[in-house]
């Protein structure tokens, strides 16, 4: 499984947050591994997505480019 700060590196990338990268960040939560730093990382995400420069996305962009 992926590092909380490996997922949310990648989301900050693409600026979309899946379905499948939110259920891997609730699992490390409810496992409690993560860092402090990550901590932090992740109020950010949350900022950024309340804010609307992230978005909250399927797991699959051509999924989404195929149904609009």
């Amino acid at each position: 499984m992926e590092s909380m700060q490996a997922i949310i590196d990648e989301v900050f990338q693409t600026r979309v947050l899946t379905h499948r990268q939110q259920r891997h960040l609730d699992i490390l939560l409810m496992r409690q591994q993560y860092s402090s730093t990550e901590l932090q990382k992740l109020k950010q995400l949350r900022q950024a997505l309340a804010e609307g420069h992230v978005v909250s996305g399927s797991d699959s962009l051509v999924l989404m480019s195929e149904s609009a």
